[in-house]
């Protein structure tokens, strides 16, 4: 199974890349992806909390399980005042 995350705005910078294709096993929640991310890029604990992740353009839950070619996004929280 293939899945495309991509990263925007200083996501990207922290991944060092746009975007990543990641192959992955069967049964792969999107809460295991997550973990996996993390795992690798550590830099991306910092922004826990922070982070606004879509599953094909939608919210998930953590026990989703991804199927080949969804698309996984994460964006920075943007804040104003």
């Amino acid at each position: 199974m293939l899945i495309k995350v991509e990263f925007f705005g200083s996501l990207r910078g922290v991944v060092g890349k746009r975007e990543l294709r990641i192959a992955v096993k069967k049964r792969y929640t999107m809460g295991e992806l997550l973990k996996y991310l993390k795992k690798e890029y550590p830099d991306l604990k910092k922004s826990e909390g922070m982070t606004i992740v879509f599953l094909n353009h939608c919210c998930f839950n953590a026990e989703d399980e991804l199927k080949d070619g969804d698309e996984v996004l994460l964006l920075p929280a943007v804040g104003g005042g």
